[in-house]
């Protein structure tokens, strides 16, 4: 204490002395610069021999620094002066600095200093001590000083310290702190050229002559110098010119070389990184391969490839050798994909005008909007920047010019699309036509059967058909013996029995809009009755593997639901949790009362358990998902049916013959460190030993189709081939002139190494990520590397265990026709192939990416098909619409449509799928309920490459079709309106993206153009006819697959998280400005049941490069509330059950059946405030009056935080939160 108490003391005297000049210039005598000198010496003396506690006394006080700091800045003695820099040092200390450091920052120290620099250097007889000793501190608080280097350029001390490190150039013991503080400067842009174009480059290079393998820390901070100084292109020229590459290129090598124990790697990449930033520049490169450096780094990385501690060394030398690799274009005549469709007929009507297609919108691969709806990746290493931002003009025509289509053409053109809402009323009215008929006959008094068969005309009205069919046949008149043989689950009414319903002046279908006289009256409420729930009721969970609930109580309605106080106001009537009981209680009456606890039990257990279901396929106690076409004639058929461009060769073998899903979990891919740069230095080799290269064309789609002129016969000759006659060569053989195949040309670089180039989509010269081809005559157990050298996207999943799938035809007649995730080796990165700037939106330089992997056959001489993903073709579709139409159009219970919506540009026809059940009696209530409920539209594959999300649409439609209890309660509650392939074109024809008119129909939808986008022009068609009838889809959903990223998710649409300001123009505002947030209903009943499905994944942000997408059109111009995209991942799932396992087609169809048996957990609450539409005919005679009920949407915590209040109408509900809870943490 004592000595703290000295310094103190001292501090305190200096104080006193400085205070007799305070607010004036000091002008100290030469008695008080010789009391200052004693002073600061013995300060000094106490700092430098105390312990850390003592040193604080000087910094800890602000009055005590800033005293020395003020002596600092106006002294004039170079003792002093010098005392007090060193007093700071000390006080500075050794370790532990950071905070010392900045306060002396925040009181102006690095100011000062640049001050006492300029004064001195202004001095006749400078002294280079006190120089020293600036720079020394100044080297301490420059990194802390995030404006060091611009207060340097203003106090003009980039010369000075120049000048001192010239002058000292051969004193090694100075130059440490002047190059310091010189790296520190160097650290800006205009600092660094300056400091070049004054010697700073050259003198460097001395310096580096002078240290040789002594001075390792000077050498190391000169080439950090260096290598700041060189990323200016006047200085790295400079450096070229003086030879510098070759001279650290040499460094380097001896380095490398003598380096055995690796102990001197900072100094090695210190070298490496000059390289780096000198080679950024095409001097630099041509300075590199001059020197031979390419091959000194390129084997310098292959002797250290395995060494874990030259890991980032190696990786930035490889780097530099990529750099450095010369670049050339893709080896194809040219960009554009050789098929061509002709457009010269395609002319838009002037009452449609297409979307305005800008540069940005269609050339920027690298933005997210190549994916659909994505958002930044994780998984994201070359840290590209996400660019969505488009011009003011991007959504083409103003709003209000979308919506023109009169109701009269909306009426002509979808009326038939919706036989559900007329088809059986002409049923029902010849039912209540005989039901009057014998109501007369039993009335009249001379009727013998009078007494017998005479009962009130409601009993009558209420009778079913059996009654009416137990009547004498000879008491009833003729039209009466008709409607008892007419077959009330006939599909669709014959021309002739049923009337035109939709003929001017009909009952059914008005002129104009419900409610309207004219297009510009006013909008009616809303059209449709809800399905009637009572309350107490119990809500049945439909999904997998949970424990069997009690609902007693709630089904006695001695349980009220309690709910939490919430922020965000909910609307009176929402959807929540479907009320089960009724169908539960009406299947087992229909059974018999024995079998209601059966059905309860299938309601409350799914069909097939997630994680039992894998668990059985291991141990073959489960069916597998069976994809084998047991009609291969039918399907060649279909096939032949099919359009394309291209004049295909076959039918895939496993199209026609079908596939089955492997019995076996496939995990993700583990990639081995490093061994994408041993890739990327295979690729290098090339380039170092061109003698080593093949280079032989083995397949070229552009000769094969300049070729062909007859159109080939479909068929498969893959079996007879597996023999290898015929084949002369010891090369592969490729193939992708099939449905769906993408691959332009096959180049041989080594023996077992392929360069394959992928087709881009027709009339682009982009968008290649998709590929399908077949590959033959291998070799069994050769490792084949294949490299898709032309990929566009920043990053890929198979960086991240994703795998291509391949089909062998050998396994397959051996009982396992899987299609399998494949390959090792797997890479994806950047490569030479140069991008033309007509693809890049004119940024020139760009580079592709290359995908590669290695597959080893196990068969010799097989016929293999290789995939991206698992392929969905459209006769694939077709033969499934066969099959599902086949089994299901006479069916009693199920009303299956299939329609043909339009023709694509292409000549394929569109389908158009409507699925709901059949009225549960022939009495005019059951008719309109079938008719009142609600819809859910459902759309896929807008984008062709996208085959994941057609395995989803074909889980759903095959579990909606199903006799799974919860698919009957669906159907009765729901009518589906499906488009499952709105891009059938560019499905045939294997692109990855777009249409034939080479643009992305999902940037379309906000004025779709009827001739240039038919699909989507008359799928938003149906929507505004929907909308026009009030009877907008409770849930429209458009699937889509995602390939940077894992998991299943869904987008939605939040007013709060739009890119509007006060975004007002939407359904989840309600009328007191307030947010409905209905929307996140679904995915969190998705979370709850769907393994696949994350939660955490969903984003609901309404971008404005996203207004012209079907879930964006949607939701704002059909004022759908629940509108979303749904993404799949194409690699797997990072949580949950499937955690690390990739997905296969099996998990994408249950995918789609979660999805619908969500809908299974929504309850209709029946509204209070009902009105009234009367739809009157053009001819003002037979109205029809429909009572309706509004929808509105429930908070989904709801589902997940319920709690224990209740209000009165929440009386009806049981939300079984601990459940949903519980389920949620097992996935």
């Amino acid at each position: 204490m004592e000595k703290g108490a000295r310094l103190t003391s001292l501090l305190q005297t200096l104080d006193r002395v400085l205070s007799r000049d305070e607010g004036q210039v000091p002008r100290f005598s030469v008695d008080d610069y010789q009391q200052l000198r004693l002073l600061t010496s013995r300060i000094l003396q106490n700092v430098s021999s105390q312990e850390k506690r003592v040193r604080d006394v000087v910094l800890k006080s602000a009055n005590h620094l800033n005293r020395l700091l003020y002596l600092l800045e106006h002294s004039k003695d170079k003792i002093t002066t010098l005392n007090l820099i060193f007093i700071l040092t000390e006080a500075i200390g050794r370790t532990n600095t950071n905070k010392r450091l900045s306060l002396l920052v925040s009181h102006g120290t690095t100011q000062i200093l640049f001050q006492v620099l300029v004064s001195e250097s202004k001095q006749t007889e400078c002294s280079d001590d006190l120089l020293i000793a600036v720079h020394q501190l100044l080297a301490k608080l420059g990194p802390k000083d995030d404006k060091f280097s611009v207060k340097a350029r203003l106090y003009q001390t980039l010369g000075l310290t120049l000048n001192l490190l010239q002058s000292n150039s051969s004193n090694p013991r100075l130059l440490l702190p002047i190059i310091q503080v010189l790296k520190l400067y160097a650290g800006d842009g205009v600092n660094a050229s300056f400091l070049g174009k004054n010697g700073a480059v050259s003198c460097l290079f001395k310096i580096f002559v002078l240290c040789q393998r002594r001075h390792l820390l000077l050498l190391k901070c000169s080439l950090e110098t260096l290598s700041r100084l060189v990323k200016s292109k006047s200085n790295a020229a400079l450096a070229v010119e003086e030879g510098g590459v070759s001279t650290l290129i040499g460094m380097f090598s001896d380095w490398h070389r003598l380096d055995t124990r690796n102990r001197h790697i900072a100094l090695r990449k210190s070298i490496v990184l000059a390289l780096k930033n000198v080679t950024e520049f095409k001097s630099g490169q041509q300075a590199l391969i001059d020197a031979d450096g390419v091959r000194t780094l390129y084997f310098a990385c292959q002797e250290a490839i395995e060494c874990v501690e030259l890991e980032s060394l190696i990786c930035m030398a490889s780097a530099i050798v990529r750099k450095c690799f010369p670049r050339c274009h893709l080896p194809v005549t040219s960009l554009q994909n050789p098929l061509v469709f002709d457009l010269t007929a395609l002319e838009c009507a002037n009452n449609y005008n297409t979307t305005k297609t800008t540069q940005k919108e269609e050339s920027c691969l690298d933005d997210d909007d190549y994916d659909d709806d994505n958002i930044s990746s994780d998984d994201d290493d070359y840290n590209h920047k996400v660019c969505e931002s488009e011009d003011e003009d991007d959504f083409g025509v103003p709003f209000e010019t979308c919506l023109k289509r009169c109701w009269e053409d909306l009426l002509s053109s979808y009326k038939q699309f919706f036989s559900e809402l007329y088809e059986y009323d002409a049923a029902v009215d010849r039912i209540d036509s005989s039901i009057n008929d014998v109501k007369v006959l039993l009335s009249s008094k001379s009727n013998p059967l009078n007494k017998s068969f005479c009962r009130s005309s409601v009993d009558l009205h209420k009778s079913d058909r059996s009654t009416i069919e137990s009547l004498p046949t000879q008491s009833l008149n003729k039209s009466v013996q008709q409607n008892q043989m007419m077959d009330f689950g006939v599909p669709s009414l014959a021309p002739s029995s049923a009337p035109d319903l939709f003929e001017s002046g009909g009952k059914h279908w008005p002129m104009f809009p419900p409610g309207r006289e004219s297009w510009d009256s006013g909008w009616p409420g809303a059209f449709g009755q809800a399905t009637n729930v009572s309350k107490g009721s119990a809500a049945f969970l439909c999904s997998p593997k949970w424990k069997r609930r009690t609902l007693s109580k709630a089904a006695n309605g001695k349980t009220k639901e309690k709910t939490k106080n919430r922020t965000t106001k909910q609307p009176a009537d929402d959807w929540t949790l479907f009320d089960l009981s009724a169908a539960v209680s009406n299947l087992a009456s229909s059974k018999g009362s024995s079998c209601g606890n059966d059905v309860q039990d299938k309601m409350m257990f799914s069909e097939d358990d997630d994680e039992d279901d894998d668990r059985a396929l291991l141990f073959g106690r489960k069916e597998i998902s069976d994809e084998r076409v047991k009609d291969p004639a039918l399907y060649s058929e279909l096939a032949a049916e099919t359009v394309s461009i291209a004049n295909f060769t076959k039918i895939a073998y496993p199209e026609l013959f079908g596939h089955s899903t492997p019995p076996f979990k496939e995990p993700f891919y583990e990639k081995k460190l490093g061994i994408q740069r041993q890739m990327i230095l295979e690729d290098i080799d090339r380039f170092i030993n061109p003698d080593q290269i093949i280079d032989r064309v083995l397949y070229d789609l552009d000769a094969v189709v300049s070729e062909q002129s007859v159109p080939a016969e479909l068929g498969n000759d893959d079996e007879q081939r597996l023999s290898g006659i015929g084949f002369t060569s010891d090369t592969l053989v490729f193939n992708s002139l099939f449905e769906s195949g993408n691959l332009r040309k096959v180049i041989q670089i080594r023996q077992y190494e392929y360069d394959l180039i992928l087709t881009p989509d027709v009339g682009t010269n982009r968008f290649s990520q998709w590929f399908y081809f077949e590959v033959s005559n291998m070799q069994r157990n050769a490792g084949y590397r294949f490299n898709i050298i032309n990929c566009e996207k920043i990053n890929s999943q198979f960086n991240f265990g994703m795998q291509p799938v391949m089909f062998s035809v050998s396994e397959a007649l051996l009982g396992r026709p899987y299609w399998t995730r494949v390959g090792s080796r797997i890479c994806y990165y950047k490569n030479h192939f140069v991008r033309n700037a007509q693809t890049t939106g004119g940024v020139r330089g760009k580079t592709y990416f290359t995908t590669s992997f290695t597959i080893t056959f196990c068969h010799e001489r097989d016929v293999c098909y290789i995939a991206y993903h698992y392929p969905y073709t459209y006769t694939m579709l077709q033969y499934h619409l066969r099959n599902w139409e086949t089994k299901h159009e006479d069916s009693m219970n199920i009303h299956f449509r299939r329609q043909v919506l339009c023709n694509s540009l292409g000549g394929n026809s569109v389908p158009l799928l409507t699925l709901t059940s059949k009225p549960s009696s022939h009495s005019r209530e059951a008719v309109n309920q079938m008719k009142n409920r609600p819809y859910v539209f459902l759309t896929s594959r807008v984008h062709p490459g996208e085959s994941n999300a057609s395995w989803i649409m074909k889980g759903t439609i095959d579990f909606l079709l199903s006799d799974h209890p919860t698919a009957k309660v669906l159907r009765e509650n729901y009518i589906f309106k499906i488009v499952p392939m709105l891009n059938p074109d560019g499905v045939v024809n294997g692109n990855h993206r777009c249409s034939l008119v080479a643009e992305d129909l999902n940037r379309r939808w906000f004025c779709p153009c009827p001739r240039r986008h038919p699909t989507i022009f008359h799928t938003k068609g149906l929507l505004q006819f929907l909308t026009c009838l009030n009877r907008a889809p409770l849930v429209f959903c458009d699937y889509h697959g995602h390939s940077r990223r894992k998991n299943v998710f869904l987008y939605g649409c939040s007013p709060s998280e739009s890119w509007m300001k006060d975004d007002c123009d939407n359904p989840a505002i309600l009328p007191n400005q307030m947010e409905d947030s209905g929307y996140k209903t679904l995915p969190k009943i998705l979370h709850s049941i769907a393994p696949a499905f994350s939660l955490s994944s969903c984003s609901f942000a309404v971008e404005r490069a996203k207004e012209t997408t079907a879930r964006v059109v949607v939701w704002r111009q059909m004022q759908v509330l629940r509108s979303y995209t749904m993404e799949s991942t194409y690699c797997g799932c990072d949580h949950g059950i499937y955690k690390g396992k990739q997905i296969n087609a099996r998990h994408l169809a249950k995918m789609g059946r979660r999805l619908v048996e969500a809908l299974a957990w929504m309850k209709v609450k029946q509204s209070t405030n009902s009105t009234n539409v009367h739809l009157t005919g053009c001819s003002g005679t037979d109205d029809l009056s429909f009572s309706t009920d509004g929808y509105t949407a429930t908070n989904a915590d709801d589902l997940l935080n319920s709690s224990s209040s209740s209000t009165p109408s929440d009386t009806d509900e049981y939300v079984a939160s601990s459940e949903l809870e519980n389920n949620r943490k097992s996935n």
